[in-house]
This record gives structure tokens, sequence and C-alpha cells, in this order.
């Protein structure tokens, strides 16, 4: 069944994995961002990592990009300074000239689906905010989870505002579509 009424049911779900069916066949996932190869709508509640995926995938029915950026923090332990440059590393060299022709509704109509993996002690400090403000326009959503590295920098420094030596390394996964 390809029709837009028939929903997806959760079969298991775990911080690494999500498997669906549809219409009781299995669906295939995205090898890397497990959204699902289709454009049918979501109906998913069985867990946090199930109702994300069902928002991205009932928001966003036409994927017409995706790029993948890296930010760093290499002193301070930032997670938003680090997020922020992973997102802008994702898009800044990209320019779409015709977007508002593809998109209905032109900019305004566009929607952006940001995935960031953050190292797992850092991703509650992510400000989500911050991240949306580095896209110009579109309605824009942001996932934080873990992901990312910590690594070591090789050195603390106190007056660059360091707690440890921690590096804090971040990737971002960003989707543009309507």
């Amino acid at each position: 069944c390809m029709s837009r009424a028939c929903s997806l049911k959760v079969v298991s779900a775990s911080a690494y994995s999500t498997k669906l069916t549809r219409c009781c066949r299995p669906l295939r996932l995205h090898r890397r961002s497990n959204w699902p190869l289709c454009r049918l709508q979501c109906n998913l509640s069985s867990s946090s990592r199930a109702t994300a995926l069902s928002l991205a995938c009932a928001s966003m029915q036409h994927a017409l990009f995706i790029e993948v950026g890296f930010g760093n923090d290499g002193h301070g332990q930032n997670a938003t300074k680090a997020s922020v440059r992973a997102a802008r590393n994702a898009i800044e060299f990209n320019s779409l000239p015709s977007l508002s022709e593809l998109i209905p509704g032109g900019r305004d109509g566009m929607k952006v689906h940001v995935i960031l993996g953050v190292p797992d002690a850092y991703v509650v400090d992510v400000d989500v905010e911050q991240v949306k403000g580095v896209f110009p326009y579109g309605t824009v959503t942001v996932e934080a989870r873990a992901g990312g590295l910590a690594a070591p920098s090789g050195v603390a420094i106190k007056e660059l505002g360091d707690a440890n030596d921690d590096m804090v390394i971040v990737v971002a996964h960003v989707t543009v579509g309507y």
C-alpha cells in the first residue's frame, strides 16, 4: 500500500535503530538517518525516538537536498558553539538559486530538519535556538542526540574557559525540503 493514509507502526525502538512496519510489511529506512524511505504520513508514538522520527517525516514530504557539516570547540567545551559551526559548515558552500521556485510557497514553505551528533556528556548543553539562527529562512527543527566526539585537545587553558582538556566535536545532518 503506498497511499498517504497508510500509517507506520513501531516494531521496536532503541537509541541506535528503529524498526517500523507499513501495512504489515517491513519499511525500509535510510541507513544513516533512520528516516523512512517513503512519502507517507507517519503516525508514531511508542518512544521519543519514534516521535522525533514521526515529526520529521510528517513535516517534510519531499527532501530536496541533504548536507553534512562538522563543528569543533577546541577550548571551553561549548557544545552550542560547536553545533552552530557544524550547521553553518553544512550549508556554507551551497547556492540554490531556484529553491524558491521549487518549493510551494517559496522560502516560507521551506522546511529544514537538523540532526546534531553531540558528545553524550554535552547534549544537554546545546541551545537549539542558536542553531536555528544559522538558517536564514524556512521552518527549522533541530534535534540534538548523542554522537559526535569528545577528544583530548592536549591542554586545558583556564583563561579560555576550559574545565578540562575536552575538544567538543559535533556533526550536523541538514535536510532541506517541503
